[in-house]
């Protein structure tokens, strides 16, 4: 497994946890805040390669998140996917950047994780470009309660 690693920020236990598992099958680590404010308390002590970030949160929501990050200049560069049941509001911070919505199949998140480590191209800890394998088949349930 790499060192490098992903921050899932969502409420939601369930499928906070099963996007751990799809960041998993992509070879990376992958912590989970259950809110805005903890995601970025985590992200502020250990800088992480890329956020799945939800934007409906209580204490915080993904909006708020975004806009803290940007302006802090440790984290402005960090990538990011929403990840919500939502669009994002056009005009809004997270229209800006690339989003799925909650119902997608885990081949297309897996590759949209793997291009938006790419085009940041280093590791946050040593600098050295990226290296993912290849985008298989997520073995078990696509998404919390829908069947395979």
């Amino acid at each position: 497994m790499s060192d490098r690693w992903v921050l899932v920020v969502d409420d939601d236990a369930v499928f906070a946890s099963w996007l751990t598992r799809v960041v998993k099958e992509c070879g990376l680590r992958a912590e989970v805040a259950r809110h805005g404010r903890e995601g970025l308390r985590m992200m502020r002590a250990r800088r992480p390669d890329l956020v799945l970030l939800d934007l409906l949160m209580p204490a915080m929501g993904g909006e708020e998140v975004l806009a803290a990050m940007r302006a802090d200049p440790d984290l402005r560069d960090v990538p990011v996917i929403v990840v919500s049941s939502l669009e994002p509001p056009a005009g809004s911070l997270a229209s800006d950047i690339p989003h799925i919505r909650k119902e997608f199949e885990p081949e297309e998140l897996m590759r949209m994780i793997r291009e938006a480590l790419e085009q940041g191209g280093r590791s946050s800890k040593d600098d050295t470009p990226v290296a993912l394998p290849p985008v298989r088949p997520l073995r078990g349930r696509r998404t919390p309660g829908r069947p395979c």
